[in-house]
């Protein structure tokens, strides 16, 4: 069984909470769902791509464009948190407010995170490009680079279109974002790694402030969340989860 604190907030408990620091807590609270969701299923990807191994191309070519697609998407969030945490708690001056409520964690978490959006990073590079657009020119210069022997397979499904799978455009998408179509796996490691880390970091961050706006504002303490307590049926382990692509239609379909 799992264990959770189950905290009801009433709306006027809520208005305790300064404006700006409640903006915050909200997006805040989105931020950490957000990348919470995201890398379950990043990680459920990945468990995908290695259990598929080399066996069968077809599923291996949709683990890994499932692994790019959710690589893209968690970058492109943690860029956008960054940016949402710099216009709703650095500008607001919550840092010199509250610094000497915050844990060193806390902190330190915060000046990583903005040392590694200060300057270039993978995350930068692949929002920018990736995330949330079709970057034509990346493209064109993908296909163009390709050698001669560049080959691809698409796999197409007469009997159900969500079994299509156009793997050029993923190849290409992929040397577009490594550099290299072929030796490619150490790269996304590395890309996963670093991602993984900032969102552990990010996370470390939100949890820490919003623990000063619980105690702070709200008077909460160990003992709310204790008293508050409540357990749910335990669900598999993520070492066990995996995100198959080539899924049978609904039953309603069939």
């Amino acid at each position: 069984m799992t264990q959770l604190a189950a905290l009801t907030l009433t709306k006027t408990q809520l208005d305790q909470i300064p404006a700006d620091e409640r903006l915050f807590y909200f997006m805040a609270g989105q931020l950490y769902n957000d990348i919470n969701i995201l890398t379950k299923l990043l990680t459920a990807a990945i468990n995908e791509l290695e259990l598929v191994g080399g066996k069968e191309r077809p599923k291996r070519s949709a683990a890994v464009s499932q692994v790019l697609l959710l690589l893209k998407l968690t970058a492109g969030r943690l860029y956008e948190g960054h940016k949402m945490i710099n216009e709703t708690f650095s500008a607001k001056g919550f840092l010199k407010k509250y610094k000497a409520e915050m844990s060193s964690a806390t902190f330190v978490s915060l000046d990583t995170l903005n040392k590694y959006f200060g300057g270039k990073s993978a995350i930068q590079r692949i929002r920018t490009k990736f995330a949330f657009h079709l970057n034509a020119e990346s493209i064109a210069a993908a296909y163009a680079n390709a050698p001669q022997e560049f080959t691809s397979v698409e796999y197409l499904s007469k009997r159900y279109s969500g079994h299509n799978l156009f793997n050029t455009s993923e190849r290409l998408s992929l040397i577009a974002i490594v550099g290299d179509g072929e030796n490619w796996q150490d790269t996304i490691d590395q890309i996963v790694g670093e991602i993984t880390e900032t969102c552990v970091t990010v996370g470390t961050f939100l949890m820490g402030f919003i623990g000063i706006i619980f105690n702070k504002h709200l008077g909460l303490t160990m003992e709310h969340l204790e008293a508050a307590a409540i357990t749910i049926t335990d669900d598999p382990s993520i070492d066990d989860l995996r995100l198959p692509f080539f899924c049978l239609p609904p039953r309603s379909r069939a």
